[in-house]
């Protein structure tokens, strides 16, 4: 802890810790993506089986079954509870048309990861034994080949919340956007970013930065946020 190493006396800033979380998706030889990729090797292997697969080898707290009977089961995301259909498609975790189709498909966001998408098969077929290369062994590698980069880099994050479902502008589903502000991280980020060093912005800058989100006047804005903050000159 650099605050320890230089004798400040702060408090330990609590937060939400996924890596327990990634383990369980990535760990060799019994994380979930392995078991998938194991199970995807039989021929005779169902949902069913796979399922079962999962609940007899994921000793983990964040995997969950909803009912014994049913063909489901869950995840426990630091955002909520996330379900799979009832029907996992094992078949289609074998098939290269996915693959194929982000390969080869026509959309500018994808094609920027051809190549990438390109090495980090040619390493899933380096490391694993299985014939024909899965969804999941293609998605593992190649996320490890994009933190690579990540690591050499000065990544910026852009975050991007959809309004509405009706695409109109200045409408906002406070719930929708109130979900996907959880769902990324933000509202933890903010949180944890109060617990620090405070971030403290001009009240010239905060107009001009968010005016296209605002409702009311914008004269009306630095009056509103010194009755907040009690006049003071900058705002955190």
């Amino acid at each position: 802890n650099e605050y320890l190493s230089e004798d400040v006396d702060a408090r330990v800033i609590e937060y939400e810790d996924n890596q327990p979380l990634l383990d369980m998706f990535l760990q060799k030889p019994m994380g979930l993506l392995s078991l998938l990729d194991e199970e995807s090797g039989f021929p005779k292997a169902t949902d069913q089986t796979l399922v079962e697969k999962f609940e007899g080898n994921l000793k983990s707290q964040y995997f969950w079954r909803p009912k014994r009977m049913e063909l489901s089961f869950g995840i426990h995301h630091y955002a909520g509870k996330v379900r799979t259909l009832k029907h996992c498609n094992l078949p289609h975790s074998k098939t290269k048309n996915i693959i194929n189709y982000q390969m080869r498909t026509s959309e500018k966001l994808i094609n920027l990861t051809k190549g990438e998408a390109g090495e980090a098969t040619r390493h899933a077929r380096e490391t694993t034994n299985m014939k024909t290369q899965t969804v999941a062994s293609y998605f593992r590698y190649s996320l490890m080949d994009l933190l690579s980069k990540m690591v050499v880099g000065q990544p910026h994050f852009v975050r991007c919340i959809k309004p509405n479902n009706e695409r109109q502008a200045r409408k906002y589903d406070k719930e929708k956007v109130l979900l996907q502000l959880r769902y990324t991280g933000i509202l933890e980020t903010a949180r944890i970013r109060r617990l620090g060093y405070s971030h403290r912005i001009l009240f010239a800058n905060f107009i001009k930065r968010y005016v296209d989100f605002l409702s009311f006047h914008v004269q009306c804005i630095e009056k509103f946020l010194r009755r907040i903050l009690g006049n003071k000159k900058r705002i955190t």
